[in-house]
């Protein structure tokens, strides 16, 4: 067994103290919060206008206290993909460097085989009089 050595209990900050805190994950809900607004909207119109899904862009560069940029988008991006898959959007993420697009359509694999299966059927019954 060895002696212990007394170190200054302000030599180490805890565990705990490096983990998000309420800031952050305050930054993080208001990011995450305003980007779900802005998609929403984009799809609200998009049903409108009779389109099935949009691709739309989400920001690649963040401003959370004490985060790293890529913690932040893993941390954002995976709030926003969560949220989408939770309310049954399907959803596809391409980052790069430059930018993050994500395609989001609320028609199921199911309703997309029935559209193309009603455009060939029309298609092919389709003449000129």
């Amino acid at each position: 067994m060895t002696d212990p050595v007394n170190i200054s209990p302000d030599a180490l900050s805890p565990a705990y103290t490096l983990k998000n805190n309420n800031l952050q994950k305050r930054n993080i809900r208001e990011t995450t919060t305003g980007i779900m607004k802005r998609i929403n909207e984009e799809l609200i119109i998009a049903h409108r206008e009779g389109k099935h899904h949009i691709i739309t862009t989400i920001p690649i560069t963040f401003s959370i206290a004490n985060m790293s940029n890529k913690d932040s988008q893993r941390v954002v991006w995976a709030a926003i993909i969560d949220e989408l898959i939770n309310k049954k959007y399907r959803v596809w993420i391409n980052p790069s460097k430059n930018e993050c697009r994500i395609k989001i359509t609320w028609m199921s694999p199911e309703d997309e085989s029935v559209v193309k299966y009603q455009t060939a059927l029309i298609a092919q019954y389709t003449q000129s009089f």
